[in-house]
């Protein structure tokens, strides 16, 4: 797991473990199948568990899953070493036994799941922005802008507005009691705006253009008609048209105009503009 920091428990996924698994069917099949039967019992308690509460999740993890994790790290530590060292399946095994612990963790917090497979979807702006910032500027610049990141992408995945959280929160955050710190994570400052009838969730407004074929030159079947669709909240695609004072949205196919009428703050769909027809 790399090394340790104080106060991070490292929690491992199980998407990753089956995977070892799974290459190493070709060479191993049946001991594979074993192993993999072992995981998909695992998965097959959380799908049980989609519709309930965070502690009866934590529950039912620990009655059924937790029994199925002793008689899999028994069948791993026997198979361990019947297998040579450099062979799929003992990859597989050593990479399970090392993670032991972080693959376990799941079961004691009903927050958690059994997959990052979403934690990592939520890093690729992460992966993909660090080749052109190239720097943080300090380690300490550096986990700050891992905190934010986390609360940002925490937002997102609630579909709450993470400006308007942000500019709640650090607001009141050096003022309000340190044993209720807990009301100010995103999902629970969420339900309490939605007790209070506020509306804080993303909201896309949709204005669609129908684009003729023969206003366009950007299709390839000129007999189609087309929707072409963007929204405002991808800054990647939005850059200033200082001469006009109109955004501009830079596409593959070329620049899409908005007139003064679609400029709506929230969301909107595009349509080419002359420039980019001709």
């Amino acid at each position: 797991m790399g090394k340790a920091h104080p106060g991070i428990i490292p929690v491992a996924c199980w998407d990753h473990a089956r995977r070892y698994f799974t290459d190493a069917s070709d060479e191993h099949l049946s001991a594979s199948a074993e192993a993999l039967a072992y995981i998909k019992r695992l998965y097959k308690i959380e799908r049980s568990l989609k519709e309930a509460s965070v502690e009866e999740r934590k529950l039912e993890r620990q009655s059924k899953a937790v029994p199925i994790l002793l008689e899999f790290k028994t069948w791993l530590e026997g198979n361990q070493e019947q297998h040579l060292n450099k062979s799929g399946l003992r990859s597989a095994i050593n990479y399970s036994l090392n993670q032991w612990q972080a693959l376990n963790e799941y079961t004691s917090d009903g927050n958690l799941p059994i997959s990052n497979r979403l934690c990592e979807q939520s890093f690729k702006a992460v992966a993909t922005g660090r080749k052109n910032w190239l720097f943080v500027g300090s380690e300490e610049g550096g986990r700050n802008a891992a905190i934010l990141f986390s609360i940002v992408m925490s937002c997102r995945r609630i579909d709450l507005d993470p400006y308007a959280y942000l500019d709640d929160i650090l607001r009141r955050v050096n003022t309000h009691p340190a044993s209720q710190i807990d009301e100010l994570l995103p999902d629970r400052w969420l339900q309490s705006r939605k007790a209070e009838g506020r509306d804080v969730s993303v909201r896309l407004k949709i204005i669609a253009h129908r684009v003729e074929p023969a206003e366009s030159a950007l299709s390839t079947e000129a007999t189609k008609d087309y929707w072409v669709r963007r929204t405002l909240t991808n800054d990647r695609h939005r850059k200033r048209n200082r001469s006009s004072g109109n955004l501009v949205g830079s596409g593959g196919n070329g620049h899409i105009k908005l007139s003064a009428e679609e400029q709506n703050p929230n969301a909107i769909v595009l349509k080419p503009s002359e420039s980019a027809c001709h």
